[in-house]
C-alpha cells in the first residue's frame, strides 16, 4: 500500500523515511509521534490533492488556501514534485500554478515583515473612583467567586463550573514558563448545537482587557506561524474547534504549533524567503509563548496529543436548565432585569490588565503527591493531570497576588485557600482523566461530592435518620463502592474501625478512584470541614455541576428498593426495630459499631456553637465564626 522512499532524491531528504501515499480513496493512522509528523503530512498533501474537484476553477480557492501554503515552505525540490502532480491532474501548464504559488509565498513574506496590528483598548487607568474599585477587588478573598457571579450576571444561567474553568484558563496565559516548558492550560467546552458552549465563553471575555486575549473564528495550517510574539502572556481563543478535529484534513501544522505552544512555550517553523539578490534562503520564524488556549466544539475527539493537553469540560443540557435559560430570555424581554453597569466590567478589565506574570511556589505541593502515592497504580496520563492540578493552584494563586506573601526571591507563596477554590474546579476532569466511573444512586453521589463523610452528615444531606444509611451503606460497602476511612483517608478495619466509630471519627469515602486530598484531608483543619468558615467563605457554588455529571455506567446496577428499607419507615423506625429516643436504630440486622458511631454521632451533634477537633481529644474544641458567606458548596471529596 505505501511505498517507503521519499519523493525525490533531494540532499534535505535523504536518509529519512517518508510514507508515499498510492490509492486515493484510503488515508493511513494519524501519526502518534512528533517524528512521524513530517512524512505524514506529504502523505496528507497528497491526499488533498486527489481530493481536489476535477475542474480547475471550481479548485483554486481550495489550492490557494490550504494546499499551496503547505507547498511554498517546501524546498525547491519538493515543491516541483508537487506542482507535476498537480500538473497531471488538472492537464494545465507548469507555469499556472507556479505563478499560484509564487503569488502565496508573496503574501506570506508580506505577513512575516509586517507588524500585526490590533486595534488598542481605551482603558482609564488614571481614574481615581475606578481606581478605588480596583484596590478593593485586589484585596477581595473572594474576587474568583465574584467573577464567576458576575458572569451569571452577563446572562449564563448556572454552568459554576463551565465559567470557573474558564476563567482559569484564560488566567494562566500570566504564568511564566519554566526552564522544561509551559504551565498555561488548554480547555475544551465540548456539547450538542445549542447546549450553551459559546454562550460561556462569550460571557466571559468581557471581563478581560483585549491585550489579554486573541479571539478568531477558524484557522488555516499557517495562522498561528505568523503571530511572532503577539500571543505572549495572552488566550488563544478558538470559537469552534474545526480546525483541530481529528479528522479534519488540513489541521496538521495549525494542531502541531497549538501542541507545541500548550507544551513548550514556543513554535519554531522554518520556510524559505528570496533575499535582496533573488536567492530563496532559510528563515525561521519563533511563535513566542506562554499562550493559553480555549475553544467549543461538538465533537468529543480532536487530534489525540492535543486532546492530552487540555481539560474537557461540558455544558448542562438537562430540562431544568433548558427551562431556567427560557425563563431567563423572558425576563431579558420584558425588562425584569438590568444590565451589568459597562463601569462594573471597567473595573475587571483594568484588574487583569494591571495583573503581573510572576513565579509562583506550592509549599505543600509534597502533601498532594503524598496523598496521590497511597494508590498501588498510577496510570501514566497521572503525569500530565497531575501537571495540570499544579498549574491550576499556580493560576489562582497568581490572581490572588495582591493577597498573598512572596518568599526571599520574590516568588508568590501558595496557600490553601487556592488549592480549595483550584480543587473545586478541577478534581472533577482530573478524575476522569485517569477513569473514574460514575454512579447515579443519590447517595453514593453525596459521598462521591463530599466524602469523606460520617453517616450522621450523610443522613443530614439526605434527609433522612441516621440508622436509615445503615442498610444502605451495608449493600454498598459490600459492593466494594464505598469504604470506611478516618480523616486522612486511610482505609480502616477491624479493632481500628470499631475504635473510630465509637469514637465518631469512621468516614465513608469512595473506593475505585485516584482522587485529589481535599483541603481537609491536607490540613486536617475542621474550618474545612462541611460547614467549617473556611468551607464556606472559599466555596465557589459549583457542587451541583459536579455532582450532577456523568452517566450510569453499564455495571454500576442501582441496588433494587426491596434491599432498601423505606424511607419513611428509616426515619419513623421500621416495624420491629428497636429505636431509643435518640432515633439510634438497634435492630438485629445493623452491627453494634453501627449503632456505637450513630450514637457517639448524637453526642457529637449536640454542641452546635463549636467543631469538635478531629484528634480524638474530646475536651478540646474550636469555635468557628459567624458568616455572611454562604456559597453551596462541599469542598470535601473522597480520597483514594
Amino acid at each position: 500500500m505505501y511505498n517507503e522512499q521519499p519523493p525525490n532524491n533531494n540532499e534535505e531528504h535523504q536518509g529519512k523515511e517518508i510514507i508515499h501515499y498510492n490509492p486515493p480513496d484510503e488515508k493511513p493512522d494519524e501519526p502518534e509521534t512528533d517524528d512521524q509528523q513530517e512524512g505524514w503530512e506529504y502523505d496528507e498533501l497528497q491526499a488533498q490533492i486527489d481530493a481536489l474537484p476535477d475542474n480547475f476553477p471550481d479548485a483554486v480557492r481550495e489550492l490557494q488556501d490550504s494546499i499551496a501554503p503547505k507547498i511554498a515552505v517546501m524546498s525547491p525540490a519538493l515543491q516541483d514534485y508537487y506542482i507535476d502532480m498537480i500538473k497531471k491532474k488538472f492537464r494545465i501548464g507548469k507555469l499556472t500554478i507556479k505563478k499560484l504559488i509564487e503569488d502565496v509565498i508573496r503574501m506570506m513574506e508580506k505577513l512575516m515583515a509586517a507588524d500585526y496590528e490590533e486595534e488598542e483598548e481605551e482603558l482609564p487607568l488614571d481614574d481615581e473612583g475606578i481606581g478605588e474599585l480596583v484596590h478593593q477587588l485586589c484585596q477581595d478573598p473572594q474576587l474568583f467567586k465574584e467573577q464567576m457571579d458576575m458572569v451569571n450576571q452577563l446572562g449564563v444561567i448556572n454552568e459554576r463550573l463551565n465559567i470557573g474553568l474558564t476563567a482559569l484558563a484564560i488566567n494562566s496565559c500570566k504564568l511564566p514558563m519554566r526552564l522544561s516548558g509551559s504551565d498555561a492550560l488548554g480547555l475544551m467546552n465540548c456539547g450538542l448545537q445549542g447546549a450553551g458552549k459559546s454562550v460561556v465563553l462569550n460571557k466571559s471575555l468581557p471581563l478581560y482587557p483585549k491585550a489579554m486575549y486573541f479571539k478568531f473564528s477558524s484557522g488555516s495550517p499557517m495562522s498561528i506561524v505568523y503571530m511572532k510574539d503577539k500571543l505572549q502572556h495572552r488566550a488563544l481563543i478558538l470559537e469552534e474547534a474545526y480546525s483541530v478535529q481529528k479528522k479534519t484534513a488540513a489541521d496538521n501544522r495549525f494542531v502541531y504549533s497549538l501542541r507545541s505552544l500548550l507544551s513548550e512555550g514556543v513554535f519554531r517553523h522554518q520556510v524559505t524567503k528570496t533575499d535582496e539578490d533573488g536567492v530563496r534562503v532559510p528563515v525561521e520564524i519563533v511563535v513566542k509563548g506562554p499562550m493559553s488556549f480555549v475553544t467549543t466544539s461538538i465533537h468529543s475527539e480532536n487530534e489525540i496529543q492535543l486532546d492530552d493537553r487540555m481539560f474537557f469540560t461540558h455544558p448542562d443540557s438537562s430540562t431544568e436548565q433548558t427551562r431556567n435559560v427560557l425563563k431567563r430570555q423572558t425576563e431579558l424581554a420584558t425588562g425584569q432585569i438590568d444590565e451589568v453597569d459597562e463601569k462594573e466590567l471597567l473595573v475587571w478589565k483594568i484588574f487583569y490588565y494591571r495583573l503581573e506574570p510572576c513565579k509562583v511556589i506550592i509549599p505543600f505541593a509534597d502533601k498532594i503527591l503524598n496523598f496521590l502515592l497511597i494508590n498501588d497504580k498510577l496510570p501514566h496520563p497521572a503525569r500530565r493531570a497531575y501537571e495540570r492540578v499544579l498549574s491550576s493552584i499556580k493560576t489562582i494563586t497568581l490572581t490572588y497576588q495582591y493577597q498573598r506573601v512572596r518568599d526571599e526571591k520574590g516568588r508568590v507563596k501558595a496557600e490553601m485557600q487556592d488549592y480549595a477554590m483550584a480543587w473545586q474546579l478541577i478534581d472533577k476532569s482530573f478524575r476522569e482523566c485517569l477513569g473514574d466511573r460514575r454512579h447515579k444512586d443519590s447517595r453514593v453521589k453525596l459521598v462521591e461530592v463530599h466524602g469523606p463523610i460520617t453517616p450522621k452528615k450523610l443522613a443530614e444531606m439526605d434527609d433522612v435518620s441516621v440508622p436509615a444509611i445503615t442498610p444502605w451503606a451495608k449493600q454498598w460497602l459490600e459492593k466494594g463502592v464505598i469504604r470506611w476511612v478516618d480523616a486522612k483517608g486511610n482505609d480502616l478495619a477491624g479493632n481500628e474501625l470499631r475504635k473510630a466509630k465509637s469514637r465518631g471519627h469512621a468516614y465513608l469515602a469512595m473506593t475505585k478512584a485516584i482522587r485529589l486530598p481535599t483541603p481537609f484531608q491536607l490540613t486536617e483543619d475542621p474550618r474545612w470541614y462541611v460547614g467549617g468558615d473556611l468551607y464556606e467563605l472559599y466555596d465557589l457554588g459549583v457542587m451541583d455541576d459536579v455532582a450532577g455529571a456523568g452517566d450510569l455506567e453499564e455495571d454500576d446496577e442501582e441496588i433494587p428498593d426491596a434491599e432498601i428499607v423505606d424511607e419513611e419507615e428509616q426515619d419513623h423506625g421500621a416495624p420491629g426495630d428497636l429505636t431509643d429516643e435518640n432515633g439510634d436504630q438497634n435492630s438485629p440486622g445493623d452491627s453494634t459499631e453501627d449503632t456505637e458511631q450513630a450514637e457517639a454521632e448524637t453526642v457529637n451533634a449536640e454542641n452546635e456553637d463549636s467543631v469538635k477537633a478531629l484528634n480524638g481529644n474530646a475536651d478540646e474544641k474550636i469555635k468557628t465564626d459567624d458568616t455572611d458567606f454562604d456559597l453551596g458548596i462541599d469542598l470535601r471529596v473522597p480520597p483514594e
